[in-house]
């Protein structure tokens, strides 16, 4: 009996473990997971971004997930409490709009998690909030601007006053003091904004100012507006580095990028909740998530900076690997 009966401890110990991969890792559970936006999956930006991390997640790791649309704040206590009767494990609010909500209802239902994103707000035992490390973003951008320089003039475009645009822009001056600090560089930053994201006209405007300023590599950090900062400044064959994705469209003359990837947080904090490993607490995920990410562009003038490239890479990797604590640094 006493055989048999530890027989059964073991086996049951077994069936609680988490499955693992061929390396040990435990692997996450799969979870019920909702999704509550205030805007459209199609939006092209915000909404859209955190619904693919949702797909990835279902598709990747067969995770049943659910998704809810264009909810406004008003509704959006009537909206939470129809989904947590519906058993889910974890549901996401995707802004701000939804806090008052979920730390409302979030006390009657302990056994689910509730996520707001982009914001600053936690509540025992089961309220946790997550936002991409803005500030971090800004610093790499910076950093490859006074790294390639060869004027020592960068400048910054950037959107509506906003807080995120804000935390982007304080990292990237703390950037180009990093470069300045440890490359034995001169460096002056030139500002600008534009009001509206789709400011185009604006953007090019103000893009064009700054270079008779000498500026010769120029950050952008404006959305739609964006475009027109690659644009103007390739066409005078200055170079220009881009922010929000990962990709290379203003051609040879943007340098790189630094990106915020917001689908690969939104299934992070998910995986963390199937692990057993999410707290009430606000998670700000940079470079070792691996949620922040830096590229430079492998189609970059043939004029490009080697050593200013490995520089720029090896800061990179440091922070990733986390030898390099860039806030304690700066």
């Amino acid at each position: 009996m006493l055989v048999l009966l530890a027989l059964v401890l073991v086996l049951g110990a077994c069936d609680r473990a988490p499955a693992a991969d061929e390396s040990g890792e435990a692997l996450p559970e799969p979870l019920k997971i909702a999704l509550m936006l205030p805007g459209s999956i199609d939006d092209g930006g915000w909404n859209e971004s955190a619904h693919r991390g949702l797909q990835e997640l279902q598709s990747d790791q067969g995770f049943e997930t659910t998704v809810v649309q264009s909810v406004q704040w008003s509704e959006a206590q009537s909206v939470l409490a129809d989904l947590v009767v519906q058993d889910y494990d974890l549901i996401f609010g995707h802004g701000i709009e939804f806090a008052d909500a979920f730390l409302h209802l979030a006390p009657e239902h302990p056994d689910t998690w509730f996520v707001l994103t982009g914001v600053s707000v936690q509540q025992e035992p089961n309220v946790a909030s997550m936002d991409t490390d803005h500030w971090q973003q800004g610093y790499f951008q910076g950093a490859a601007a006074a790294l390639f320089t060869q004027s020592g003039h960068v400048g910054l475009l950037s959107g509506p006053a906003i807080p995120p645009l804000e935390e982007h822009r304080q990292g990237f001056s703390a950037g180009v003091r990093h470069i300045e600090a440890t490359a034995d560089k001169n460096v002056t930053l030139h500002w600008a904004s534009v009001a509206q994201w789709d400011d185009l006209v604006g953007a090019e405007r103000q893009v064009r100012e700054m270079m008779t300023q000498g500026v010769d590599v120029i950050g952008a950090n404006a959305n739609e507006a964006s475009e027109a900062v690659h644009r103007t400044v390739g066409e005078a064959g200055m170079r220009s580095i881009h922010s929000q994705a990962l990709n290379f469209d203003g051609g040879p003359g943007v340098l790189g990028a630094s990106a915020s990837n917001l689908a690969r947080a939104v299934s992070w904090m998910a995986e963390q909740a199937a692990l057993g490993e999410l707290k009430p607490e606000t998670y700000l995920l940079g470079a070792r998530e691996g949620i922040v990410v830096f590229a430079l562009n492998p189609d970059a003038d043939p004029a490009l900076d080697p050593e200013a490239a490995r520089q720029m890479m090896e800061l990179f990797e440091q922070v990733v690997s986390g030898d390099l604590n860039l806030r304690e640094h700066d």
